[in-house]
């Protein structure tokens, strides 16, 4: 990139006649520049980097008038200060090395001009030139023996080279008309003096066509031009009430606003302090208002106003607002002025701006906040992209994309995110009526619990169990028929999926697919048997009658017990369901058992099905030993067995395999036996008026079969591990909730 030149060449007018300079002959220019440069590259082999740059520059450069000619001033550069900071850094990752790195500055800038001003007093109008002060101060990997990333360059954020004609053809801001406006400012072509200021805001995404490469920047650019000495005037400035840059727009009711912001507004005298004399009459307009569907991404209602607005009863001292709550003005003979603003959405946005004519005279005044700013944005977003820049900062997002879904906890199924774009989750929802922003870092889930009592604390359970942000006080409209959470948006906000909630029931006998426990109702269609994310689940239903404790005998011995929690593990258990956890397997059956007289003797027999129990040809003989003690014989002459008798038979690999203290392992098993399911004579352990089963309470990391599945158990593991091979097991790295995927 070429240097600015010292004198900078004008843009000439039209008219040949002379036009008066500034009474001072020096022009003063000010520039305070922010860049910044991300990316991210991930692909299917394991290869990821992320790469971030960030430039700050503030510079200070003096212009001795050297002619004037048809009102354009010709300016030498005389003086010149400023100061860079670079920070930033990134990291590659392959399967075969990793590396990092952070960034300095190559070379000190200060012999370099950054900017320029070019100034036409006939006109009353100037242009700021900004040059690419990132390749002037070469800023470079530490240490210098790696080698860094792409931050800088994937993402273009070179600023271009600025010339009498404006920016070259390689610019990124040659098409972006609001940048370039921004850098265009006007004064009073009258006065023999230039006081001019103004800002300039550039933002850059550029996705891969691949989808695995996100490269985003962003330029934002201030600055002011001073000549001469401004006539004594007073003056408007706007003062927040409270912390102006770490204020949130909230959200509640269609009529109700979230919350809201307070500014004053004062007249002030040429030497600063409260106006003596002269008094005003402030006009307050809100611009650029922004108005989304609803409050916030699920709130009941779904119409479209306003989402700032000036309202009367917060404002008892204004003589009017209009309407829409988008302008007001006070009484005449003022010096100063309170203006609120509420809030009716998680994201409002917009501008303030107020004028103040001064009575007895033409003089019309604009407020200006930080001696500079004339259109206030509400909330505080400097990047311009509409969310509050305090929640980025908060959040770690600033500068990432709004449709950006990244979140990485828990890890789970290795599936980053949790359907919700970064900018859903700073508009928010409501939760039992109460706003919420979510963290854009961490997976979210939203319930409606319809049941209460006793189901917090197995929700609680599920939560501590799976690591997600649950969110589980929704009330019914708030989640709404279809389920989708952040369903309330217009065509062109950030979006990805259509990202569902769970609905959570007490069984009543209308209910369909009860099994007497708790089940998932199928939401979207599925086939037999498959979990999938919150949008395959279109209800939870739990009985009532599930104990909330169990004892178990756990010895050889009758009488060795443990109780184990029984709800919040059942509870859990379904809402793992709905979040793609599966069981350890899908091989458990239901047997018959039945005694027959064979030779003069009863005999046991077991039966696929209890249609074969009275068909001579079907069933065999089996031996049923009592718990897991092989000398007590469950006897083939007790009157249970002449009936046919259900029994629910754990496999081997089935529902009830693997770590026995998973809340996904089956614990209703009644008999298990033969290594397969095919039928041999062979005895089964009969677990049926003992209850011998463990009732899981954690979340498995492993297809390992533990306690009583424990590979060489005597008399044996009785179900063995999970069925790995099917994907089984190993729950806690099945857990998704993102809609977008399975």
């Amino acid at each position: 990139m070429r240097l600015f030149l010292m004198c900078i060449a004008l843009i000439f007018s039209a008219s040949s006649a002379c036009c008066a300079a500034p009474d001072d002959d020096k022009v003063t220019l000010t520039i305070n520049a922010t860049c910044v440069a991300d990316s991210t590259l991930t692909d299917p082999h394991g290869l990821s980097m992320k790469d971030n740059i960030t430039a700050v520059l503030s510079e200070r450069a003096v212009y001795r008038i050297v002619s004037v000619e048809g009102g354009v001033l010709e300016l030498e550069l005389v003086n010149h200060s400023n100061t860079v900071q670079i920070s930033g850094g990134g990291t590659y990752k392959d399967p075969t090395e990793s590396r990092s790195w952070t960034y300095i500055a190559g070379k000190p800038a200060t012999d370099n001009v950054q900017g320029g001003v070019s100034i036409d007093t006939l006109h009353g109008t100037g242009k700021i030139y900004i040059n690419d002060f990132m390749a002037a101060i070469g800023a470079k990997a530490s240490p210098e023996d790696v080698q860094a990333g792409s931050a800088y360059g994937e993402a273009d954020m070179t600023f271009g080279t600025a010339t009498g004609e404006g920016f070259t053809s390689q610019t990124l801001f040659e098409s972006n008309e609001s940048f370039l406006k921004g850098l265009y400012f006007t004064f009073d072509p009258k006065s023999k003096h230039i006081s001019a200021h103004g800002q300039a805001n550039y933002n850059l995404i550029r996705k891969g066509e691949d989808g695995h490469y996100i490269g985003t920047g962003k330029l934002n650019v201030s600055y002011q031009v001073q000549s001469g000495m401004p006539p004594a005037a007073p003056s408007v400035v706007l003062i927040p009430k409270g912390d102006y840059k770490k204020w949130l727009p909230g959200a509640k009711g269609p009529d109700t606003p979230g919350n809201t912001i307070t500014f004053d507004v004062e007249l002030r005298d040429p030497e600063g302090g409260k106006a003596k004399k002269k008094t005003a009459q402030f006009e307050i307009e809100l611009l650029d208002t922004s108005s989304h569907p609803g409050s916030a991404m699920n709130s009941p209602w779904t119409g479209v106003a306003p989402d700032l607005k000036i309202l009367k009863a917060n404002n008892p001292k204004l003589a009017e607002v209009s309407p829409d709550g988008q302008t007001a003005k006070t009484a005449k003979g003022l010096k100063s002025a309170g203006i609120t603003i509420s809030s009716f959405d998680g994201a409002a946005m917009g501008k303030l701006t107020v004028l103040a004519r001064i009575d007895g005279e033409d003089t019309v005044l604009t407020a200006q906040l930080d001696s500079h700013v004339t259109e206030v944005s509400i909330p505080y977003d400097l990047d311009g992209n509409t969310i509050a820049d305090a929640w980025e900062e908060a959040n770690g997002v600033l500068g990432k994309p709004l449709d950006t879904d990244e979140d990485a906890e828990p890890l789970g199924d290795r599936n980053n995110g949790d359907g919700l774009t970064t900018w859903e989750e700073y508009r928010g929802f409501l939760e039992g009526g109460r706003h919420i922003r979510t963290n854009p870092k961490k997976k979210d889930l939203f319930i409606c619990d319809q049941i209460g009592g006793r189901s917090k604390r197995a929700i609680n359970r599920f939560a501590a169990l799976t690591k997600l942000d649950v969110h589980h006080n929704l009330a019914v409209d708030e989640l709404n028929y279809t389920r989708i959470i952040n369903r309330n948006r217009s065509k062109d906000d950030p979006h990805v999926v259509d990202q569902h909630g769970l609905l959570m029931e007490k069984f009543t006998k209308d209910k369909e697919n009860y099994d007497g426990w708790a089940v998932e109702a199928p939401g979207t269609p599925r086939a037999p048997g498959e979990i999938g994310t919150p949008k395959s689940t279109a209800r939870i239903i739990i009985a009532h009658n599930i104990p909330d404790k169990v004892t178990r005998n756990i010895g050889k011995s009758i009488g060795v017990t443990k109780t184990y929690d029984y709800y919040a593990p059942t509870v859990a258990h379904e809402l793992l369901h709905a979040c793609n956890v599966r069981h350890h397997g899908e091989r458990d059956i239901t047997v018959y058992w039945k005694s027959k007289t064979v030779d003069g003797k009863k005999e046991l027999f077991e039966y696929d099905n209890e249609a074969d129990c009275n068909d001579p040809d079907f069933g065999h003989r089996i031996t049923a030993y009592y718990g897991e003690d092989v000398t007590l014989i469950y006897g083939a002459d007790l009157p249970m067995w002449e009936k046919p008798f259900p029994i629910y038979m754990g496999q081997n690999w089935g529902q009830h395999s693997g770590n026995e203290d998973c809340v996904m392992r089956y614990d209703c098993s009644e008999a298990y036996g033969g290594i397969f399911t095919i039928i041999t004579d062979d005895g089964r352990f009969c677990l049926l008026n003992t209850s011998r089963e463990p009732v899981g309470q954690g979340l498995c990391t492993s297809s390992d079969g533990t306690g009583v599945n424990e590979s060489g158990r005597k008399p044996k593991s009785r179900y063995h591990e999970a069925w790995a091979i099917q994907g089984k097991g190993n729950c806690a790295d099945q857990i998704c909730v993102n809609d977008l995927y399975h």
